[in-house]
């Protein structure tokens, strides 16, 4: 019989074992013509498992975490005036923190309640998120609760992702004929810095989403705070798009949310970061952010003193200026040594700036500080508490300092 060893002993059946025969050649049995389709079928299979659990993980991200870029689907339109909030939009935001509805109205702003009984105020406030109320319900704001403790009307013209220079472009553009009473413009110190380092032009829409153009990404995504731009710089590409591997990242909750975790825990103090700003000394570019960001001020002042109209610079800190222990255990896991930071330093040259040109100016650290939490833990913006105390705060002082009665 082919293949067996015809004199073994008696007994022995079946085929010689190598190490009984070492001299028997062994002859291989033909190949199963199954055995590539079922090498198929363990590839498929595999990819499958590997598809849904991404799928199963980006849903989870969805359900669970903010999207660290505040990127919504939709909640953004761009024509030749630039990025605004779509007139009309109506949305569901959520995260592990919060659940809200949001509304843009048919004026692109989102609404703050009137209060019960207006005193025919009104009061223009300009700025990013925080102006906008991210993420809270629109009569929760700290806007709305301004409205309700002096009987004046808001008007919000906050966007999320926009700085200073969208602040004095739209008081100059179409807030210019919104009537008011008072201008108030909001800042978020580092982070409107970082938006005066990206230029005005570095994002743009993609799918409905908001994404940084390809430009603007590699000019920027290698960027220390400590050690400046690398010496190797990427050539810049001139594609108005990104690769599609690249677009489908961007469109992904879950990488955003990985990419974010690995900026915020890496040694490289990478200018989206409020921690980079902290910093006693900052590279050119970082300075000339703030030298862009002063003329947008600037700006703004112009407009309302044009318009003989008060103007009040609200600063408001981050949860790492506000949280003692949250910045001893960013110092701890990164290990840099604080002798590099100055936490106050942009806020004190918001307030230097206000002081310089002679424009009331409110910091809300103070009233932020204490034992109950006032920002998010799995997002940068106020909770309800947070809001609730910015708006008693700057409702006290406009009427301290008689700024609505001018």
């Amino acid at each position: 019989m082919e293949g067996l060893d015809q004199t073994a002993p008696s007994g022995q059946h079946g085929k010689c074992q190598p190490e009984a025969c070492p001299g028997e050649v062994l002859v291989a049995e033909p190949s199963s013509p199954n055995r590539p389709a079922r090498g198929w079928e363990r590839l498929g299979c595999l990819a499958f498992g590997i598809l849904t659990s991404l799928l199963v993980l980006e849903l989870l991200a969805r359900w669970l975490v903010p999207n660290p870029n505040m990127q919504v689907r939709g909640l953004y339109v761009e024509d030749s005036a630039g990025l605004r909030l779509r007139p009309g939009w109506q949305g569901r935001i959520r995260g592990m923190e919060f659940d809200v509805q949001v509304a843009i109205g048919p004026d692109g702003l989102r609404a703050v309640p009137d209060p019960t009984h207006w005193n025919g105020r009104t009061i223009l406030a300009l700025g990013d998120s925080f102006a906008f109320g991210c993420w809270s319900s629109a009569e929760r704001t700290w806007l709305a609760g301004l409205a309700r403790a002096t009987g004046a009307k808001v008007v919000s013209a906050g966007q999320p992702n926009a700085g200073t220079e969208v602040a004095a472009n739209w008081l100059c553009g179409p807030g210019a004929a919104r009537p008011a009473d008072l201008i108030l413009l909001a800042v978020y110190p580092g982070n409107d810095f970082y938006d005066s380092l990206l230029g005005p032009d570095a994002f743009t829409l993609d799918s409905g989403l908001l994404v940084m153009k390809p430009q603007a990404a590699e000019r920027w995504d290698g960027y220390d705070g400590l050690a400046g731009r690398p010496e190797k710089r990427a050539t810049v590409r001139q594609a108005s798009r990104r690769p599609w591997p690249r677009r489908l990242l961007a469109r992904s909750h879950a990488w955003q949310v990985f990419r974010s975790m690995l900026v915020q825990t890496s040694k490289t103090l990478h200018p989206s970061l409020p921690q980079a700003w902290f910093l006693r000394r900052y590279p050119p570019e970082m300075r000339q952010a703030l030298e862009v960001t002063t003329r947008h001020l600037d700006r703004v002042l112009a407009e309302t003193t044009r318009r003989r109209l008060p103007l009040v610079l609200v600063v408001i800190p981050s949860s790492l200026e506000v949280d003692d222990e949250e910045w001893r255990a960013w110092l701890e896991h990164t290990g840099f040594s604080e002798a590099l930071f100055d936490r106050s330093r942009p806020r004190r040259f918001m307030l230097e700036w206000a002081r310089s040109r002679g424009v009331d100016a409110l910091d809300l650290l103070p009233v932020l500080r204490g034992p109950q939490r006032v920002y998010y833990r799995t997002d940068f913006h106020w909770n309800d508490l947070g809001h609730a105390r910015a708006g008693e705060k700057t409702a006290r002082f406009l009427q301290e300092n008689r700024l609505l009665t001018r």
